[in-house]
């Protein structure tokens, strides 16, 4: 058995492309795609963190690994957020601490991913400008929870959208050393 997503974001048609891909998964076959599956997972784990002799800490280090390289892809432009695909409860917003706490150990272990969370950001500075002017700013002020757009889509519940600065502060250094 076999699924797929397909979106407007990627596909002018994801109808059709949704077809075309499970038409390749049947004529792939469920062995060779397992197989493609397990090397491409294989070479995600090129970047890994060894613990010896704490089998806990090793596990849990493992696991947030996962994490990471599940929700993040090389090639696409786009960011991790902090719940991933686990839950609904931001939205797959991209917030701040992506860049405080997700990129760091993501530049280390895995380029092309960590090259893919800049872009995001990066693609998205033009948006930041915006914001920073309409909040009489100069320069960039990048939102506490970012859309696909760039665009602060904090619930309106959260005052920490208009009110928290020192977001700019934890993305700029990076995207600056970068543009």
């Amino acid at each position: 058995m076999a699924g797929v997503i397909c979106s407007k974001r990627d596909f002018v048609d994801p109808y059709n492309e949704s077809e075309r891909q499970i038409t390749y998964a049947i004529h792939e076959g469920a062995d060779r795609l397992m197989t493609f599956h397990c090397q491409l997972w294989n070479e995600l784990w090129q970047g890994d963190i060894r613990i010896e002799g704490d089998d806990d800490a090793q596990r849990a280090v493992r696991f947030a690994l996962f994490n990471l390289y599940s929700f993040g892809r090389e090639g696409t432009g786009l960011s991790i957020s902090p719940m991933g695909l686990s839950s609904q409860g931001d939205n797959g917003h991209i917030f701040w601490d992506t860049e405080l706490w997700m990129y760091p150990p993501i530049l280390l272990l895995n380029q092309g991913i960590a090259e893919s969370m800049v872009n995001y950001r990066t693609n998205r500075l033009a948006a930041a400008c915006k914001r920073a002017i309409t909040h009489g700013y100069r320069g960039a002020m990048f939102p506490w929870e970012s859309d696909d757009a760039g665009e602060e889509s904090t619930p309106t519940f959260a005052l920490t959208g208009p009110l928290e600065h020192h977001i700019t502060a934890d993305i700029v250094p990076l995207v600056a050393y970068l543009i």
